[in-house]
């Protein structure tokens, strides 16, 4: 099964563990959203944060989306001092789980 296809699957878990740490908005992106990841590859996913959130929160939702996907997973927070070029990248690729 593709990282994608378990992405799918877990779909409504990946959600709920969003949604119960205050996670405003959750997307994909990265090679397993553009469809070119590899064995290597971790799961990208890029977080709107309710601004109650912490980095605990944070470290917690990379813990728990690691758990329910069985793989390594890497979280980034939107922030509007991310990079530009960054920012625009990951929104055009970025798609939901």
């Amino acid at each position: 099964m593709s990282k994608r296809e378990l992405v799918r699957l877990h779909r409504e878990a990946i959600l709920e563990a969003a949604r119960s740490l205050g996670a405003e908005r959750i997307r994909l992106f990265g090679s397993v959203a553009r469809g070119d990841d590899d064995d290597h590859s971790d799961v990208d996913f890029i977080v709107k944060m309710h601004p109650e959130m912490d980095v605990f929160d944070l470290v917690d939702l990379k813990d728990r989306l690691q758990t329910i996907l069985g793989c390594p997973v890497d979280v980034l927070t939107e922030h509007p001092w991310m990079r530009e070029r960054l920012r625009l990248a990951i929104e055009e690729a970025a798609v939901e789980p």
